[in-house]
């Protein structure tokens, strides 16, 4: 319970009166505070007997030390004043700025947050304002702001505010996984300024943020379960059709071509080939940038290597289907057929 001025009944005896013992503990609430130096007071103490005796009075000198010795730490995880942010795994997609203060005596803490620029590349191009997100965590009885998931913006924000006597804020930074796939490789720079104020007082912090975006060429394929195989083929055999498909997946934002290069015609295991006619090409898109395909109906399949996607200037990644597509024809011989298809990425 609180102390307060007055009378307070602490205890009474037994009906006999017969000796005891208890003790009593004070505590002092730091929260509760709102001013520093050295407090005297003094607590009395009186034994009163029933029977109408004497009383006895006794006195508690009680002393508070309340020397005010405000201070604050910053740290980051990637140390000093610096949070980097790298694609090369999960784990390195995410960073923190932790504030630590204490020695707060009941005097409101508010932390801002201010973004100079959104992260830019040597050549001051900036990243997708939606790739970096941050939240913000602390003491469960203070004001937080933005304890979920928020894109990261060029504004001047309250984070947090609380006259808690000391905390833990941080501040976590991460990239959000599906947007920074669209991201260009590169590195990105710049500034956050974190400002902490506490009643006439401010104190400044500079946040180096970097992003790196590792740099990403691949083409994957997803052949039919078959492989580029023909099988049981007769003369009189309905076409058959065979689908692969050709995925792109590149952040340098430079133009590329995929080729594909076939060798040899069908054959059989005799040997015996199919004219080109009779197997023809035709292409798809999927999803991604809409590229003008080579093969929009089904064409003679050429041998050698054919072009089948040539990016735009900004090289932009693609998903596209290719089909492949064989018609018997009369007097061939029978058999199942097949031939090797390769496919590669280059810049162009």
């Amino acid at each position: 319970m609180s102390l307060s001025y007055g009378d307070e009944l602490l205890y009474t005896s037994d009906t006999q009166g017969n000796s005891d013992s208890f003790r009593i503990i004070y505590t002092v609430k730091g929260n509760k505070l709102n001013a520093s130096g050295s407090f005297l007071g003094k607590i009395l103490y009186t034994v009163r007997p029933i029977a109408g005796r004497e009383e006895k009075t006794y006195i508690l000198n009680v002393y508070i030390d309340a020397s005010e010795e405000f201070s604050i730490e910053a740290n980051t995880s990637s140390g000093k004043d610096t949070v980097k942010l790298n694609t090369k795994s999960k784990q390195d997609m995410e960073g923190y700025l932790r504030i630590f203060f204490k020695g707060n005596l009941n005097k409101e803490v508010k932390l801002y947050q201010v973004l100079e620029d959104l992260p830019q590349n040597e050549l001051k191009e900036s990243i997708d304002k939606e790739v970096i997100k941050f939240s913000v965590s602390a003491n469960d009885e203070s004001r937080v702001s933005y304890r979920s998931a928020t894109v990261l913006e060029k504004k001047h924000i309250l984070l947090y505010s609380s006259n808690q006597p000391e905390d833990n804020i941080y501040v976590r930074f991460f990239l959000d996984e599906e947007k920074i796939k669209s991201q260009e490789a590169g590195s990105y720079k710049s500034r956050v300024i974190y400002i902490l104020e506490r009643e006439g007082e401010e104190r400044t912090f500079y946040l180096n943020l970097e992003v790196n975006v590792q740099a990403i060429f691949t083409l994957e394929t997803i052949l039919p379960p078959e492989g580029m195989y023909f099988t049981n083929l007769l003369p009189t055999s309905p076409p058959q059709v065979r689908e692969v498909e050709v995925i792109v997946k590149t952040n340098l934002g430079k133009p590329y071509m995929v080729i594909q290069t076939i060798n040899s015609p069908l054959t059989n295991e005799e040997g015996k080939e199919i004219p080109c006619e009779y197997l023809t090409i035709r292409q798809e898109i999927i999803e991604g940038s809409p590229y003008k395909l080579q093969f929009t109906e089904f064409t003679s399949l050429p041998l050698g290597d054919t072009p089948l996607i040539i990016s735009n200037d900004k090289g932009e990644p693609v998903r596209f289907k290719v089909m492949y597509r064989l018609k018997p024809y009369s007097g061939m011989f029978a058999g199942n057929y097949s031939t090797r298809v390769n496919y590669s990425l280059a810049e162009r």
